[in-house]
């Protein structure tokens, strides 16, 4: 296959992969919200969540490795995910309650765990090498429109729909129909995922359990770094990044739209700045673009703690949609260029791991916090400052960056803070 087609193919599984997300993924956490009125619950929720996408990644070289490839066992992933989303619909319009839609929720995301690395390492070894950040960059300019428009869409159904019929029907069916738009454009997502080429498999010499990819990670001193740091700001994130969704339609009261429109405005900016980012990133490299995101990570949490004006929310998520685009690319392409073909999905399988075990720990915190304090504010500041530990201290410690990049001033301050 040509590149231009696999091109086509990369970016036309993002585009439907992004209106699912946004018109039915982005609302999973909004309709827990209505199933209980304990805004601690979610940050539980998605605690398991993480810790589901982690378990399922101890076991993705092996199973790899049965499937013959990445492909296939990507292809039953996102199979089985939108199987799930297809039964989401009927939890919805039958009023299951929310033990069974938690459960739909935590198989959703142990599939999308379970996938999400091994097609990061089928498509890093699809595109070239050289222009990975540029590819990523013409995927993004399409996929966050797509996702800006669906999650639109679907806030717009949840906010006039919902008062179309009495009481809790209307909102019934309002998720019903974002749960069946997000169904839909999964299967269009696989649909092009089955297009794209098989690439040649070259398995490791022993396909790693979850016990030995734990030891094969413990060993390697560079792996071993960065799944220290992934662990970190794992935590650090969500630690507060659960508790959003709650925040703003509880303590808040923002209607589904409004609500709707703070997640666009995200993922507006990380469409308006994927292009430069990408180009950036391909001429100067990941090292500088990672410790500058990493700086920034901390502001995000913070400004959340300065104001509930809705203004100034959008401009908040304008702001973290540019940092975690940053994020994004610079730890992608970190990630690819440290890993030979054969144990790249090994490095993305540990960066998941790593990631969503502390992240599991992390919303678990959070959720304590809410529950054991009436301070929402509470949660944002524990998060600002445990993003800050984890840029501050743990990337130059670990050497993923040198002393001399934070510059005097933050080296200075890294030091005092040290004494």
């Amino acid at each position: 296959m040509s590149r231009r087609n696999r091109l086509r193919h990369f970016v036309g599984d993002g585009v439907w992969a992004s209106i699912c997300e946004g018109a039915a993924e982005t609302n999973f956490h909004s309709f827990a919200s209505t199933l209980t009125p304990f805004p601690q619950y979610i940050s539980y929720l998605s605690s398991s969540q993480n810790f589901a996408g982690c378990w399922f990644q101890l076991w993705s070289d092996r199973l790899v490795k049965l499937a013959g490839g990445p492909k296939p066992l990507v292809l039953t992933g996102v199979s089985l995910q939108a199987v799930t989303l297809f039964l989401m619909v009927f939890m919805a319009l039958s009023n299951a309650g929310l033990l069974p839609f938690m459960i739909a929720m935590f198989i959703f995301t142990a599939l999308g765990g379970l996938a999400g690395p091994v097609w990061n390492s089928w498509i890093a070894s699809l595109l070239p090498r050289r222009r990975r950040g540029f590819c990523y960059g013409v995927r993004n300019q399409r996929t966050y429109p797509a996702q800006f428009l669906a999650l639109l869409v679907g806030g717009g159904l949840l906010q006039f729909l919902t008062p179309t019929a009495t009481g809790i029907k209307g909102m019934q069916i309002a998720f019903c129909a974002v749960f069946f738009l997000g169904f839909a454009a999964k299967l269009l997502s696989l649909r092009h995922l089955i297009l794209q080429p098989n690439v040649p498999y070259n398995p490791p010499a022993r396909a790693l359990g979850p016990m030995a990819l734990l030891k094969y990670s413990a060993k390697n001193p560079e792996i071993r770094k960065a799944a220290i740091f992934f662990s970190a700001m794992g935590f650090a994130v969500t630690i507060s990044g659960p508790y959003q969704t709650p925040f703003m339609l509880k303590n808040l009261h923002m209607g589904y739209f409004p609500f709707a429109a703070a997640a666009a405005a995200l993922v507006l900016a990380r469409f308006a700045s994927a292009a430069p980012v990408g180009k950036l990133v391909d001429r100067i490299g990941y090292e500088k673009p990672l410790l500058a995101s990493s700086f920034l990570m901390p502001l995000i949490p913070l400004g959340w703690t300065l104001s509930t004006n809705f203004i100034w929310i959008l401009m908040l998520q304008v702001f973290g949609g540019v940092i975690w685009t940053v994020f994004d690319l610079a730890v992608f392409n970190y990630l690819s260029e440290n890993a030979s073909p054969e144990h790249r999905q090994r490095l993305f399988s540990i960066r998941h791991i790593s990631w969503n075990l502390a992240a599991a720990a992390g919303a678990l915190l959070g959720g304590l916090l809410i529950s054991r304090y009436d301070m929402p504010m509470l949660v944002f500041w524990s998060s600002t400052f445990a993003r800050l530990g984890a840029a501050l201290f743990v990337l130059p410690a670990l050497g993923l960056i040198s002393i001399d990049m934070l510059g005097r001033p933050l080296a200075r301050l890294r030091a005092g803070l040290r004494l």
